[in-house]
């Protein structure tokens, strides 16, 4: 996919410098790289109870698991987009833009277990381990743009669009600890530089938004929007390869992505040509929830029966995904 958008955006720029004519007055064409130093995380959190035997007396046991994810890593966004003549005073653009990271993430993947007893009154921190994470990101974004009202220095747009986020991590290493019988914290380290486990999640967001550009001075101008989507859907894929588990899950939920950009007109307009720089911020939240299934591929050396073949199904799973970003974006506008 990579290697296909920029094959897309060279095969662009050539033709319109090779035939200027191409592009008639009718119709606009622009594109964008950026630049973008992203922070935040992506986690996933089961809940699952078992009935264990306290001093005589059948107890509930509730476990919490929790895996957060890095998302610390530079970004390259690649954006094209095609405006056409504008109705009745206001303007149309069709968008496609396709962003990937360009290293890892220097933040490691957090590991936690809680357990709670409440007839026993026990409610701690069972074990907590820290890995790195190498993490391959795809980040697609498929929209339109309309202006239904534009004034004097103002102009509100509205869009309709789809976004896609995959992000598969590699997790290498282990270092932590995990309470031992007596409730001391019993502290380990190894397996670097191996893969001790996999996950991979997708992200599909059909959404409606609401956008305004506006005209500070001369050159100048500021470009926000807010967009929603009360349909995401998800799905996640965990592999944890010490014990041989295999987690997978599918969830719905909601996203909201608020986003604002700083632009100043380097050179034209006129001749047909321009070039603008941009200073912007954005933040993207996706909530979902959903069930896991986990299934065990081979023996799991943490139990002492062999749990080759062992379901587990209707897991209570959470994903949350929060993403900062502050970038830096060139574009020439044919």
């Amino acid at each position: 996919m990579k290697t296909a958008v920029l094959i897309i955006v060279v095969l662009a720029i050539c033709a319109t410098q090779a035939y200027p004519g191409m592009l008639s007055e009718n119709l606009d064409l622009s594109l964008s790289v950026r630049g973008k130093t992203m922070t935040g995380h992506t986690t996933y959190t089961i809940n699952f109870s078992e009935m264990h035997l306290f001093q005589g007396h059948s107890v509930v046991a509730n476990y919490t698991s929790e895996l957060e994810f890095p998302l610390d890593v530079f970004v390259t966004e690649y954006t094209l987009s095609l405006g056409g003549k504008p109705i009745k005073n206001l303007p149309w653009s069709l968008n496609v833009s396709y962003a990937t990271n360009a290293n890892d993430p220097g933040n490691p993947m957090k590991d936690s277990d809680w357990l709670q007893v409440p007839l026993a009154n026990f409610d701690e921190m069972i074990s907590f381990t820290e890995s790195d994470a190498v993490l391959e990101a795809d980040y697609l974004d498929i929209y339109g743009r309309a202006a239904v009202w534009n004034g004097n220095r103002i102009r509100i747009d509205v869009l309709l669009g789809y976004e896609y986020q995959k992000m598969s991590f590699n997790v290498t290493g282990v270092d932590g600890w995990q309470l031992d019988s007596l409730m001391n914290r019993e502290y380990f380290s190894g397996f670097d530089g191996e893969v001790v486990g996999t996950y991979e999640v997708k992200y599909q967001m059909p959404y409606a938004g609401v956008a305004a550009a506006i005209d500070i001075i001369s050159h100048l101008g500021l470009d926000a929007t807010v967009k929603a989507s009360p349909l995401v859907s998800s799905s996640d894929v965990d592999d944890h390869v010490l014990r041989y588990k295999l987690s997978e899950s599918d969830a719905t939920g909601a996203m909201i992505s608020a986003d604002g950009c700083l632009n100043y007109i380097l050179f034209g307009p006129g001749h047909g040509l321009s070039w603008v720089i941009g200073l912007g911020y954005e933040y993207t939240y996706i909530d979902v929830t959903g069930t896991q299934t986990q299934t065990w591929y081979g023996d799991d050396p943490a139990t002492t029966a062999d749990d080759t073949g062992t379901e587990i199904t209707g897991i209570r799973n959470k994903s949350k995904s929060s993403q900062h970003g502050l970038s830096v974006t060139f574009t020439a506008r044919f």
